[in-house]
């Protein structure tokens, strides 16, 4: 097979992905340090300090802090976000997912 030159995903892509996929959820209010209004703007860098990103082994883990909605099932919301993180990395990037790691550290 005759190569087409090589694709690297930045980590900043990764990571952005993660953090737009938990705000998709119902039950989270927001992820903590990272803000989608920045993503858009190319004059401004983005901000997902809040979510860090390793890859161990060829796989993709993730960790980031989440503040839920006040009444919000915490384990059920924890599940969906981690699902759709690990949905949305694999189908936008074609990379695995090993561990989302979430730390539920507010509600509002």
């Amino acid at each position: 097979m005759i190569s087409k030159g090589t694709i690297k995903i930045s980590n900043d892509i990764i990571t952005n992905i993660a953090g737009l996929s938990a705000l998709e959820i119902e039950g989270v209010k927001k992820v903590v340090g990272f803000n989608p209004e920045t993503l858009m703007d190319s004059k401004i860098a983005p901000e997902n300090k809040g979510i860090k990103m390793e890859i161990i082994d060829g796989y993709v883990n993730i960790d980031m802090s989440l503040i839920v909605e006040n009444g919000a099932k915490i384990p059920e919301v924890a599940s969906l976000v981690q699902n759709s993180i690990i949905d949305q990395i694999t189908i936008m990037t074609g990379l695995n997912v090993g561990n989302v790691n979430l730390n539920i550290c507010g509600i509002e």
